[in-house]
């Protein structure tokens, strides 16, 4: 028990001063102590979903980790948190309202600090953008998954033989995944939105192919120092 608390000694630290920022926070915008107890609750709330969504990371992170050297555990683990948590939390938001509102990331940074109300209206201003990038990006790897012809491991068998058979034809998942983009757009109602999320879209699929192509390159030179 006392080598589990070690581990997640840090992970508890962070988390009550995570607490107290947000109580803070919430204390400092609405200058009551009602407004405090909001923040304070909705900051639980938020780490709650955060964990439960996470939770499922941290399971195949340790799958994969426990294959790799000690070198590149420690290098999956320290990049794996700068760009999980620092980037996709803090920089990528910071990014798209940058884009959006034509200012720089530190203008957004004090955007998000001082006029929360506007930085929320332009973050959803650009909610289509969003939504194709980040469903295109998730859509390829649910099919990952379903069309990977290497794996025996099948929760609904039913399902995922056939999906696993189809999987071995090239490319199929790039396929299936512009057809899905395309009959989404055509529920868009102007021309322009039809671009603006065919092009998130695919722009979400590059990132995907970039990531992987990355986790291959990292696979291949863990394999090297190992051997």
């Amino acid at each position: 028990m006392n080598t589990t608390r070690k581990y997640f000694l840090g992970s508890y630290i962070v988390t009550f001063f995570g607490l107290i920022a947000g109580v803070w926070v919430g204390y400092i915008y609405s200058n009551s102590w009602q407004g405090a107890l909001t923040a304070g609750f909705l900051t639980v709330i938020l780490g709650v979903l955060e964990v439960s969504l996470s939770f499922d990371n941290a399971v195949v992170n340790a799958s994969v980790l426990k294959d790799m050297s000690p070198v590149w555990r420690q290098r999956f683990i320290t990049w794996g948190i700068l760009i999980a948590v620092f980037g996709m939390r803090v920089v990528f938001p910071l990014a798209i309202v940058s884009v959006v509102a034509h200012v720089g990331p530190w203008e957004a940074l004090m955007l998000a600090a001082t006029r929360p109300d506007e930085y929320a209206r332009i973050m959803m201003s650009s909610h289509l953008s969003i939504a194709g990038f980040g469903g295109s990006f998730l859509l390829m790897v649910a099919f990952s998954y379903f069309f990977n012809h290497e794996k025996d491991v099948h929760w609904l068998d039913w399902l995922e033989r056939p999906l696993v058979k189809l999987g071995k034809i090239e490319a199929v998942a790039l396929g299936l995944c512009l057809l899905v983009i395309y009959f989404l757009s055509r529920s868009v109602s102007t021309e322009a939105e039809q671009l603006t999320f065919i092009t998130s879209s695919i722009f979400g699929m590059l990132t995907f192919v970039a990531v992987d192509g990355l986790s291959s390159f990292l696979k291949m030179s863990n394999a090297e120092t190992k051997s």
